[in-house]
């Protein structure tokens, strides 16, 4: 099914369905297990490495007769000629019928072990590219979630760190949703260079020990500092920083130390607007992509450590429900009386809507979007020089 144009979730946590027991040359012959959730038991390993993450298991001793395990979902590393039960989703790709263990539990039978490391064991290099000596490893490592990226494609995966500064943080590619930043977990999966990023991908597991826990101090750095790979998924500070370019349509905003520009994203903290030729202090995750090196904001004070958030609102800033079909609902406690203005705008930065206030206290308004274009928009409150904006979706 491509092109998507939407979804319902029905109910969750429902049954799943029995395995369908085949063999594996049903695996690779037969059409109607594209997509069924299927089981191949007492299959033996007759090649552990079939390129590209895969291996192969054959229920009899005719080598024709033999079927591919896909690492697509999970990635394991079986021991050749072992005998093992194999669960997952028939699929077809590259000319091929396969089978896609979801997960540790759709293997049953001994694999190789894997062994714990540290985050600094997968990130330090001294390779030219500064690619992990741990490139292509199962491993398990532990750290402390130190930030969840809420917005974008990455929505929903997360940092974890084991120490301060250099070279102990890093980016787990695995949406879980139950991981909150404080939690100090175990997570088993594959050390990826992804584009010159080191990240922990095809996550078999993530097991929360425990919650609450404080974070790694921030290393105070410049933003020529920043753009190495020693900081990359590492909690830091920059200083004084001035801004040198305010918040486009992709919530990204840029400051400077020196004459050194440094990218600055909202992708992880609620969206703010910051003021051009103002000086920060910006405290977040330093992570990599699109050829860049980005400061995730976790936290964002002028150079008087007062916080943009705080200096406008005594209270949280909701807005609701998100997404939104026919009507937005937001609350807010304004802080002086001074006139506080409430403003909507579109990705490409277009007002929708403006209006001003100068009431104090627990403000409640209501907005009609019925007619908004499907998509993301702002809305923004403005008190004086002090701003901050949440994004809202609207749905139809």
């Amino acid at each position: 099914i491509k092109t998507i144009t939407s979804y319902t979730v029905l109910k969750s946590g429902a049954i799943l369905p029995t395995p369908v027991a085949v063999t594996s040359k049903q695996i690779q012959t037969e059409e109607k297990f594209e997509g069924v959730l299927i089981k191949a038991s007492s299959v033996t390993c007759v090649n552990e490495d079939a390129d590209y993450g895969q291996w192969t298991i054959n229920s009899t001793t005719t080598a024709t007769d033999s079927a591919l395990v896909d690492d697509d979902m999970y990635k394991a590393l079986p021991i050749l000629n072992n005998v093992y039960d194999v669960t997952g989703i028939g699929h077809y790709s590259h000319s091929l019928r396969k089978i896609l263990p979801r997960d540790i539990n759709d293997i049953s039978g001994n694999l190789v072990s894997v062994s714990e490391v540290s985050i600094y064991d997968i990130q330090f290099s001294t390779a030219a590219d500064f690619a992990s000596p741990l490139d292509g490893d199962l491993v398990i490592t532990r750290g402390v979630v130190t930030g969840r990226i809420e917005f974008g494609k990455d929505s929903g995966r997360f940092f974890i760190q084991d120490g301060e500064g250099e070279w102990n943080g890093v980016f787990v590619y695995k949406t879980f949703g139950n991981v909150e930043v404080g939690d100090s977990v175990i997570v088993a999966g594959e050390v990826k260079e992804y584009f010159n990023l080191t990240e922990i991908a095809d996550v078999s597991s993530v097991t929360i020990i425990n919650s609450g826990n404080p974070l790694p101090k921030p290393v105070d750095i410049t933003t020529a500092q920043a753009k190495t790979k020693n900081y990359e998924g590492v909690r830091v500070r920059v200083v004084g920083a001035n801004c040198t370019q305010v918040m486009d349509q992709f919530v990204n905003w840029e400051v400077r130390v020196g004459s050194t520009p440094l990218s600055v994203s909202s992708v992880i903290w609620e969206y703010v607007q910051p003021s051009l030729g103002a000086q920060y202090n910006v405290t977040g995750i330093m992570h990599y992509g699109f050829g860049e090196y980005r400061l995730l904001s976790t936290e964002v004070t002028d150079t008087n450590g007062v916080g943009i958030e705080e200096a406008i609102l005594a209270n949280s800033f909701v807005v609701s429900p998100n997404p939104a079909t026919n009507t937005l609902n937001i609350q807010f406690t304004a802080i002086s009386n001074e006139v506080t203005t409430i403003s909507i705008k579109d990705i490409l930065g277009r007002e929708l809507y403006n209006a001003s206030t100068s009431a104090v206290g627990t403000i409640q308004t209501t907005f009609d979007v019925s007619n908004y274009e499907k998509g993301m928009y702002f809305i923004q409150l403005s008190n004086g020089e002090n701003q901050i904006s949440k994004r809202f979706n609207v749905v139809k």
